[in-house]
């Protein structure tokens, strides 16, 4: 049976991979790719450019990465604004890939349901709860702590600072009466809310 176009990865951004010490330096790079598959479902993942899926590395694992350029690359307040821009970045072109092979024909609550596709890419155990206006999704386990314990990556605040970009950004465009918000204070960046006040109104 030939593979239907849904099975199809498609291309949505590349980055540079920085040496995991202080002085910059490029050390290649790396194509992030989403796919909607009928038997895996949703997938978004990378690989290092020409080379292939013997390089695949996942969602968690591109936020670290990523997160470790920016540190070696950039200082201060310019290394989070250049994680966030990434992460939005992400989160549009994903949005985009839904909108055209997903929500084509209409769905109930497509904003809901991209958030938890996104969420299920982290393998990790999340879980939602309607607290009075907000409904929270919680993710119940750092996505990222137990990836850089595998990988040897640093863990890094910026992995968090990309992942609620990505969030925002994607429910900025699949459906922006529903902002996804995260909490200022750090200690509780794993988890996500939406006021559904907002979407009653609009």
């Amino acid at each position: 049976m030939s593979p239907s176009i849904q099975n199809k990865a498609t291309l949505i951004c590349r980055y540079p991979i920085a040496s995991n010490d202080m002085y910059y330096n490029e050390v290649g790079q790396r194509d992030v790719y989403v796919r909607d598959d009928s038997l895996q479902g949703f997938q978004i993942w990378g690989e290092l450019n020409g080379v292939g899926e013997d390089t695949a590395i996942s969602l968690c694992e591109i936020f670290l990465e990523y997160a470790m350029f920016c540190q070696t690359g950039f200082e201060g307040d310019q290394a989070y604004a250049v994680m966030e821009s990434f992460g939005t970045g992400m989160g549009q072109a994903v949005a985009i890939y839904m909108q055209d092979h997903i929500f084509l024909n209409g769905f109930p609550n497509p904003g809901v349901c991209a958030l938890e596709c996104v969420l299920e890419t982290l393998h990790v155990n999340f879980t939602m709860h309607q607290i009075g206006p907000e409904l929270r999704f919680i993710i119940c386990d750092c996505p990222f702590e137990k990836t850089a314990g595998l990988t040897g990556l640093p863990q890094s605040e910026l992995a968090h600072v990309g992942l609620n970009a990505m969030c925002q950004a994607l429910l900025n465009v699949i459906q922006p009466e529903l902002p996804v918000a995260s909490p200022s204070d750090e200690r509780y960046d794993h988890i996500f809310a939406i006021d559904t006040r907002i979407a009653a109104v609009a």
